[in-house]
């Protein structure tokens, strides 16, 4: 603002010390601009408030919060799940507030859980309605076929966004069974196969997995079959967030909903860790926050910005800059 409005409106003596201050009798002497000893200021501060936050993660039952923290600030939000074998007996809640769009990848840095990159199905990490990281978005198909092939899924256009994953069991008919049962489980595209997985029995079962699986395509069909083993053969296709580490989502401005539920584990297999990498030009706040995350605390950012610019720090003072004195503050 201004003190009258803007360049070209009449201006006295009385609204310039209305605006600024002083005391009578007046004199433009007062209205120099200069760090101190004047009351024209030649910087204000500006507080943008909760810029910043931290917060513990709440455990299931028997469970310690110790380790287990949410922390954010101007570049990322990262959440470090429960540990000792616990889990959030519900989300932790909160808003996240974007001055403007921002590009949002995400980091997993949790242990392998079973030699592979697949969560438990209570996991999530969500901002703005967008799963990030969602450990129950993924689909479970069987056959008892033998040795013919069964079609088990046949994969849609979000399921193969990004790097996927799928996990292969077989149980035979009897549990004294063993042996190798090749391509047990392939996924084809028209008369392509693009991936086979063979899975070796002992005691009737066993298994196979993939955590790396990319340049799917929607249609691509996933089949499986038994053999002479009987029993059952099930495949389990994890999309890219039931996997976590290569997401990438835009975001506009304004206000997106937070919630995160992590399931707690041990030394070996800790609970779920993650961050959210933010790239924007603007400012990012952090509010609202419940749930099970507990003793909150949020800071502010100060800054510092130059004003009255056009105001003379000596000589000859014109009124009318008055109306235009660049970034007015009193």
């Amino acid at each position: 603002m201004a003190v009258d409005g803007g360049a070209g409106n009449a201006i006295s003596m009385s609204e310039i010390q209305s605006f600024y201050g002083g005391s009578n009798p007046i004199s433009l002497s007062e209205y120099y601009r200069a760090a101190s000893g004047t009351e024209v200021p030649t910087t204000r501060t500006d507080t943008t408030t909760n810029t910043g936050v931290t917060a513990l993660v709440a455990q299931g039952s028997g469970g310690s919060t110790s380790g287990s923290a949410l922390t954010g600030n101007q570049s990322s939000l990262t959440i470090d799940g429960p540990n000792n074998g616990n889990f959030n007996t519900g989300p932790g809640t909160g808003t996240v507030i974007l001055s403007a769009s921002a590009t949002i990848s995400v980091t997993r840095d949790d242990a392998l859980q079973n030699s592979f990159r697949f969560l438990n199905q209570k996991t999530h990490f969500r901002l703005g309605g967008y799963d990030f990281i969602d450990g129950e978005n993924k689909r479970s198909g069987s056959t008892t076929s033998g040795s013919s092939y069964a079609t088990l899924l046949t994969l849609t256009a979000a399921e193969v966004d990004g790097t996927c994953g799928i996990e292969v069991l077989v149980g035979a008919s009897d549990s004294d069974k063993e042996g190798d049962l090749s391509n047990a489980v392939r996924i084809r595209r028209g008369g392509t196969v693009l991936h086979n997985f063979s899975v070796t029995l002992q005691n009737g079962s066993g298994s196979a997995n993939s955590s790396n699986l990319t340049g799917l395509q929607a249609g691509d069909i996933i089949e499986g079959k038994n053999g002479s083993f009987g029993g059952t053969t099930t495949a389990t296709f994890y999309p890219r967030e039931a996997i976590g580490p290569n997401a990438d989502h835009t975001l506009s401005a304004g206000s997106h909903a937070l919630s995160f539920h992590a399931v707690g584990g041990n030394n070996d297999n800790p609970g779920l860790d993650a961050t959210l990498n933010f790239t924007t030009s603007g400012t990012i706040r952090y509010t609202s926050f419940g749930g099970t995350f507990t003793s909150v605390s949020t800071t502010d950012t100060n800054t510092t910005v130059n004003t009255n610019t056009n105001v003379p720090t000596t000589g000859t003072i014109n009124m009318d800059v008055f109306n235009a004195p660049g970034t007015a503050s009193a």
